[in-house]
């Protein structure tokens, strides 16, 4: 692994023994103590942590840039960020994001997930990281 002062910005193999680790880390749940029973007046804080940990895990380009439109050949013209921008980002654009990410879906299915991720590891850290926020 290279190194580099934030080695989450750096490509995570999920093979090896430091990639395991790193995921592992950034997967570890809170203490109980830090958990949150959200309410309306600690929204804030929530997203605080949100915008913390997607920094601190460079989970920033799946939650910061949820592309809303595209040009005629697919290319993303504009972006809104699902964790300060929760209300400009609908469930159809984070469906359409995920189906660009995971391959096509139908329905809340993936039905072609194929893609070689030796030659696309830009994509390959997409999934590991939208993987991760999901747990």
């Amino acid at each position: 692994m290279a190194n580099i002062a934030n080695p989450y910005r750096g490509l995570i193999d999920p093979d090896d023994a430091d990639g395991k680790k790193m995921i592992f880390k950034m997967t570890k749940g809170l203490d109980e103590s830090d958990k949150f029973n959200l309410t309306s007046k600690n929204i804030g804080d929530f997203r605080d942590e949100v915008e913390e940990a997607a920094h601190t895990f460079c989970f920033g380009s799946v939650l910061f840039n949820i592309p809303i439109s595209y040009d005629v050949d697919g290319d993303v013209l504009d972006t809104r960020n699902l964790v300060t921008e929760p209300n400009a980002v609908s469930k159809e654009d984070v469906q359409d994001f995920a189906s660009r990410v995971w391959g096509n879906v139908d329905g809340d299915h993936i039905i072609d997930s194929s893609c070689d991720l030796e030659k696309d590891p830009a994509l390959l850290q997409q999934r590991i990281q939208s993987s991760l926020i999901g747990q």
